[in-house]
């Protein structure tokens, strides 16, 4: 074993004590003593390891553990016990007994600056609270027989790459924390929990949660520099949830621009994406989605948004200020609400309306300030125009609301052949077809009400209506020819 060598003169005696609290030495440093080791054994390297035995019963088993020959061991905040390379045996003897060195004790290499590489023995299946934090500890494999990690285990060393194995199913708090040098980061199917600030690095671009995952939370108090995330979907046990907590992407702002759900995700927390400004391009949501909460993609950069398709509501700012590039998407059948200022953005849109029933609107649920085009199925042009929030929409010279250019029965009609003035009317409205007959012309207010009609003469020039006597306002005026095809126009008394 290597001579050891004070180096706390670096830090201040105060910023010490708050670096040992923070790794959990508080009842250590307070005795001054750490917990009693069984027996020490010198590994094939010649370095001196301490055992603690787990088990005095066959199977016998120990932990290695903290170095604890210094008499001022609890006041060390920088450690050199260790060659670069540590090497865990399988198995040592003691007494003439064997043990099967199964576990990793919190602390054991937390501090020690001279270690590089720690070669763990396939035996090993626990790693404890601090195991390795604040060394200097750079290449290391989670045997994949480990089933638990401990709370800070690797926290503040120079890692770049870990696997964590299959039997571990929970990510505990601060795990890689501080691991500035962290660039590969994998996780294996059998992980089902992340608990929150499990890590800090700016050098992963790209995380891929597995999916057995079943709880996520927040993955750091600070900055990440993670550029796309993804869940996997469990197509085997489909009708599982996976649990997103609040604020789970915090941290993750500045750099995300990608990602991709799992279809076990069922619910998205208010303000999930909300000033996500490098959150570009294309998001699917979930399939099993059917709220799209509060802000939640509030202030990103999307060009288009894929909904599933039993969405039941979009609520309040939920895509306030987002969309670039004139996106062009549908709203599925099952909404039946769309909330205030839910799409209320700067740009020109597109968007298909699925459901023969027209969802209630909030308040500008569109920004009726930009050019807004809206498709509504073949025959329900009066329902959304009568609707409620639609017919104050209607109104807005920048919204056109009309049924799908391919339902059967519906023509648009080259102005040139057909003509409906003056509008907006105050006397009397002029219909004229110059290439079809008309059969009849009707007019509807905003309820839905025959306000106005006129069965035409293909005799006769034009078709008239009278308006004279109607309350100013949004009416939509009906016109079939003799071939039973129709044609719908908003038109305005004045």
């Amino acid at each position: 074993m290597k001579q050891m060598t004070n180096t706390n003169g670096f830090w201040s005696r105060m910023t010490m004590v708050a670096v040992l609290l923070t790794l959990g030495f508080g009842a250590a440093f307070a005795q001054g003593l750490w917990p009693d080791y069984d027996f020490k054994a010198a590994n094939a390297d010649g370095d001196t390891l301490y055992y603690r035995i787990t088990s005095s019963t066959a199977p016998y088993t120990v932990a290695v553990t903290r170095c604890h020959d210094s008499a001022s061991y609890a006041s060390q905040l920088s450690l050199n016990d260790y060659d670069t390379l540590v090497v865990v045996p399988e198995t040592v003897s003691f007494s003439g007994i064997s043990y099967s060195v199964t576990a990793v004790d919190a602390r054991t290499f937390s501090l020690q600056q001279g270690i590089c590489t720690v070669q763990l023995p396939a035996s090993i299946t626990s790693i404890g609270v601090s195991a390795f934090a604040h060394s200097s500890l750079r290449n290391i494999t989670i045997p994949t027989a480990v089933t638990f990690l401990g709370d800070s285990a690797f926290a503040f060393t120079l890692i770049e790459t870990i696997e964590i194995p299959a039997n571990i199913s929970v990510l505990k708090t601060g795990s890689f924390v501080g691991c500035d040098s962290l660039k590969n980061f994998i996780m294996n199917e059998g992980l089902e929990e992340i608990e929150e600030n499990i890590f800090s690095s700016n050098r992963i671009q790209t995380l891929i949660f597995p999916a057995s995952l079943r709880q996520f939370r927040p993955l750091t108090s600070s900055t990440l520099g993670c550029r796309r995330i993804e869940f996997l979907t469990d197509s085997d046990h489909p009708d599982d949830v996976l649990s997103l907590s609040p604020s789970c992407f915090r941290g993750l702002s500045q750099h995300l621009q990608t990602v991709v759900f799992s279809d076990n995700i069922v619910h998205l927390p208010d303000n999930c994406f909300a000033g996500f400004h490098s959150l570009v391009g294309t998001v699917t949501l979930p399939s099993r989605l059917s709220v799209v909460p509060y802000r939640c993609f509030y202030n990103c950069t999307l060009y288009d948004v894929q909904f599933p398709p039993m969405l039941e509501r979009i609520e309040d700012q939920a895509f306030m200020g987002i969309f670039i590039n004139h996106p062009v998407f549908s709203i599925p059948a099952t909404t039946n609400h769309i909330g205030s200022q839910a799409f209320f953005f700067g740009g020109f849109i597109i968007v298909t309306m699925e459901g023969e029933q027209p969802p209630t609107l909030g308040n500008n649920a569109f920004n009726t300030n930009r050019q807004i085009e809206i498709t509504v199925p073949c025959g329900n042009l009066l329902q959304y125009l009568t609707a409620q929030g639609w017919s104050e929409l209607a109104t807005s010279p920048r919204v056109t609301i009309g049924e799908d250019e391919g339902c059967v029965g519906v023509e648009e009609y080259d102005l040139s052949e057909f003509k409906v003035y003056p509008n907006p009317a105050d006397e009397v409205l002029y219909v004229e077809m110059s290439a079809k007959e008309i059969a009849n012309v009707v007019l509807y207010d905003l309820q839905g009400r025959v306000v106005g009609a006129n069965n035409y003469s293909p005799l006769q020039g034009n078709a008239t209506i009278n308006v004279r006597n109607l309350p100013a306002g949004i009416y939509l005026l009906r016109v079939m020819d003799t071939e039973g095809k129709s044609y719908n126009q908003k038109v305005v008394v004045k």
